[in-house]
């Protein structure tokens, strides 16, 4: 079991071979990696119509690269409390609604921002009482049917159900739903108070935006909706009762997810019973009409357990096939994953969000599955993006039988440094060395960030996990000002 003491000291002793080492950069000339390389490719953020709302978005955040420093704010009043309420150029009446968008453009609270940078194309943030945005929704108006199909011929789409990317189309209108792994690389940078600024500032003065609440509420009663959840503090409710490791067993969170996952085979009022009775007839139906992988494809899964508390979890389970040529072939993978409740009349669980944001779970839940540097760069409203399933690094996830490597997050530091944390997992009977870092490659939205190479040659005993921290020099980077980096390839040496 791998816990976070010795993650801190793995911290501490890869800084020193980090910095002895180093990175270089890769040499694009050099031979592909003999048979004993394991390749890991993550998928690439897509480059899809609708995500280039949020591209552009976050653009118009950041147009000035000091966009975000506060003295750029000095000569203005930003509203703060209900007293100084935000001067905005337009109304609820000025915003364009259709007759589809009750089903899958609609807030999910009281408190929201909806907004227009580039004509046809509408952004709506719903917020917490913190101002993070606990769903994003986009809304693409094309002038034709079939002009919308013909500009999203790779997101498989399907009219009137949300696919599993969160993509759905009605006539001419093409939604997006973020997820929740792209909802938390943007929780800091699409702060409602940050936006807020920017809005005085004028920066946002020749689109269309509206603030349904421009001011910061002196209490959280505009979120009882979402702040019903009874506060655990150790594991207890406010009656008292504690919720034992049973209340959130792996076989209930099993059959919960593929109940769920199997909704084709399920009438409309049973499925609505797997759900707490505050999600909305929106999100019930959501889930209703999206296309699951079945989880009779996969060999293997896998229960996570990412945080816990009082009558709340959040949980996924991952379905996975290693396949008998791996790791030529990648491991075939399906997640699914949601906040659940423990309903103490029905002895059940039940999907109460998609998300953490908002729920007393957040700041557990950021504790567990970020490592300690990554969550200091969170806790701070530093740049930081995490890519593996959610779960506890007091525990490990690997698959069955292979040692698994994969990229885990990135974050910046305080001074503006960049860190890419690295993940191993051996899950074989032997213990196994890994030997070089052949190829690194990380992308953003202006092309290949950085590519780089190490030497790491560090030994992973059977059935255990670590952690490796690498430094990238700012000289190694093509681009200076990014909005989001994912990973284009990683590969790398087991002996």
């Amino acid at each position: 079991m791998m816990r976070k003491s010795i993650i801190r000291l793995l911290m501490g002793l890869l800084a020193i071979l980090v910095l002895a080492a180093g990175c270089k950069k890769k040499n694009t000339d050099s031979n592909s990696s003999e048979n004993n390389t394991t390749q890991q490719e993550e998928t690439k953020a897509p480059a899809l119509t609708a995500d280039d709302i949020i591209k552009n978005a976050e653009t118009m955040t950041y147009t000035s690269t000091d966009s975000d420093d506060t003295t750029l704010y000095d000569d203005y009043a930003i509203p703060f409390d209900e007293v100084l309420i935000m001067p905005q150029m337009y109304t609820a009446e000025d915003i364009v609604n259709y007759d589809t968008d009750q089903l899958f453009f609609t807030p999910a609270g009281k408190d929201y921002l909806i907004c227009s940078f580039e004509e046809g194309k509408t952004l709506l943030y719903t917020y917490d009482y913190a101002g993070n945005p606990i769903e994003m929704r986009g809304r693409v108006v094309y002038a034709s049917k079939d002009a919308l199909l013909s500009a999203n011929k790779d997101k498989n789409l399907v009219e009137f159900t949300m696919n599993e990317n969160g993509y759905t189309y009605c006539d001419n209108i093409l939604y997006y739903q973020m997820d929740e792994t792209g909802l938390a690389s943007i929780t800091h940078t699409a702060n409602k108070y940050n936006f807020m600024k920017i809005a005085a500032n004028g920066l946002w003065k020749d689109y269309f935006y509206y603030f349904s609440v421009p001011y910061k509420p002196s209490n959280d009663y505009l979120y009882a909706d979402t702040s019903e959840e009874k506060q655990s503090g150790d594991q207890k409710e406010e009656d008292g009762e504690v919720y034992s490791e049973d209340a959130f067993g792996e076989k209930k969170i099993y059959e919960l997810f593929t109940n769920i996952m199997n909704a084709k085979n399920t009438d409309r009022s049973t499925f609505a019973k797997y759900f707490t009775s505050d999600v909305s007839e929106n999100l019930v139906n959501q889930f209703y009409s999206m296309q699951y992988r079945s989880p009779s494809e996969f060999a293997n899964h896998k229960v996570l357990i990412a945080a816990q508390e009082g009558n709340l979890c959040f949980a996924s389970v991952v379905f996975y096939t290693v396949p008998k040529d791996y790791p030529k072939t990648k491991v075939d993978s399906y997640i699914f994953g949601a906040l659940l409740e423990y309903d103490e009349t029905s002895k059940s669980l039940k999907v109460k969000a998609t998300s953490v944001a908002g729920s007393p779970l957040e700041d557990t839940y950021y504790r567990n599955t970020l490592t300690d540097y990554c969550y200091e760069a969170y806790s701070l409203g530093l740049f930081y993006r995490k890519y593996l399933p959610p779960f506890n690094l007091e525990q490990y996830f690997g698959y069955e039988n292979i040692v698994y490597g994969a990229v885990a997050e990135v974050f910046n530091d305080e001074l503006g440094n960049f860190y890419v944390t690295l993940y191993f997992a051996n899950e074989t009977d032997e213990k196994v060395t890994i030997g070089n870092m052949d190829y690194l490659a990380m992308e953003c939205e202006q092309g290949i960030l950085f590519e780089v190479s190490a030497g790491l040659n560090f030994e992973l005993d059977a059935h255990s996990a670590t952690v490796y921290f690498l430094s990238i020099p700012q000289e190694f980077f093509n681009y200076s000002e990014v909005s989001y980096v994912s990973v284009s390839a990683f590969e790398y040496t087991v002996n």
